[in-house]
């Protein structure tokens, strides 16, 4: 995927434990731009590969949920 979110530290700890899904509060930045159900990669702070995942929304959609 060229498209990525960037996800804090407790985002990531709940999606390495499977236990949810990823809400907007936990994403920190937006890379690039995505379509709903596009293939992203969701990184950690550090720039490493934490998932990757089908998106339900936009990177504009993100980006209004994120109030940017």
């Amino acid at each position: 995927p060229h498209a990525a979110v960037v996800v804090n530290g407790k985002a990531k700890l709940k999606l390495q434990s499977k236990s949810g899904s990823l809400f907007a509060k936990g994403i920190v930045r937006i890379k690039g731009s995505f379509d709903m159900g596009d293939c992203i990669a969701i990184l950690d702070e550090h720039g490493h590969l934490v998932a990757r995942g089908l998106t339900h929304y936009s990177s504009d959609q993100l980006e209004g949920f994120m109030g940017h």
